[in-house]
């Protein structure tokens, strides 16, 4: 494509300022044409001034206006219409999924040394990891009697709320307090986030999950979380295990209360112990498992050269290690 920009650039003592006309252009992305209509904004040390600034691409369209400056008064606005958010696999990577169309405002309040962010934003046709999360409700406004955010995210699919989150956030504390009520929300969301360790995940989660303290030291605890027609399947180990129980969750990792799993055919076991981890890296094992004739491994001669074929265990199998490395004892 082709992008025209004409400016100035002038200094004045230490400040510099820009002054830009964007010209009439035309840009390709992923093989789609956006055309960018005239527009002017400036920059200064004090402010940052748009008038309009329009890119659109059939039903797709982005409009940037207003100012950001050390006035209260000022707002700098992006308005999206029907915008592809699956832009964003292009940063996430693609094993992540979103995909959906997004329409709403966001809004960037001055004065610019502590600039908020104001939400009104709706998804439709909203994926994540390949799984439909219906259309999605993004809410950010503001609390001038607590001085915080109220933020909100909700979605609506086959008519049920199966995310509902509410939180407040502070600036001046720089700190969080949120809740997310979950009604079997699929647990394949979780999947990108997990793939060293799961190779299926399916299923559904219910219960709270809070997070609570300062946004570098945030406290993670749940209330009644639990697993309902599970399958997770073990990379590790290729075999799916069909779950359900209750868990929860802490600042250390996801402990097990005596989950009830069963294999394909007609072994069954429970789950207990935890997997651990450091903010969400550094996955370790340390799960204990007591089963009575269940799968235990099913591999390929593809899927490993030093060995291969199904192993059925009844007693006690022992998970331990980091993801990358597990350890399998069995007794």
């Amino acid at each position: 494509g082709e992008f025209f920009v004409h400016g100035d650039l002038s200094r004045e003592m230490q400040d510099i300022s820009l002054d830009i006309n964007i010209l009439p252009s035309l840009l390709y992305h992923n093989s789609n044409l956006w055309q960018i209509m005239p527009s002017h904004l400036t920059v200064d040390k004090e402010s940052i001034d748009v008038s309009s600034i329009d890119i659109s691409h059939d039903e797709q369209s982005i409009n940037i206006h207003g100012r950001m400056s050390q006035n209260d008064r000022d707002t700098l606005s992006l308005n999206l219409n029907r915008f592809d958010i699956s832009i964003i696999n292009s940063l996430l990577g693609d094993k992540f999924g979103v995909k959906g169309a997004a329409s709403g405002s966001v809004q960037l309040t001055s004065p610019m040394k502590s600039k908020g962010i104001l939400i009104d934003m709706i998804s439709d046709s909203t994926f994540l990891a390949n799984k439909p999360l219906g259309t999605l409700a993004i809410g950010s406004k503001w609390d001038e009697d607590f001085e915080r955010f109220d933020i909100s995210v909700r979605n609506e699919l086959d008519g049920a709320n199966n995310l509902d989150i509410f939180g407040r956030l502070t600036p001046r504390t720089k700190s969080l307090e949120a809740v997310a009520e979950l009604n079997r929300l699929h647990v394949g969301y979780a999947q990108p986030f997990l793939d060293e360790i799961f190779s299926g995940m399916d299923g559904y989660i219910s219960g709270s999950i809070n997070v609570d303290g300062p946004m570098n030291n945030l406290s993670v605890s749940s209330n009644g979380t639990r697993l309902e027609e599970g399958m997770l399947q073990i990379g590790y180990t290729n075999v799916p295990y069909y779950a359900d129980g209750e868990f929860h969750i802490d600042d250390t990792g996801v402990y097990f209360d005596d989950i009830r799993i069963r294999d394909r055919y007609t072994g069954t076991g429970n789950v207990n112990g935890s997997i651990n981890w450091d903010h969400f890296r550094d996955i370790r094992f340390d799960t204990r498992i007591k089963v009575n004739e269940i799968e235990g491994i099913a591999l390929t001669e593809n899927q490993s050269e030093f060995f291969y074929g199904n192993i059925f265990a009844t007693g006690n199998v022992y998970l331990a290690g980091p993801a990358n490395s597990i350890v399998m004892n069995v007794d």
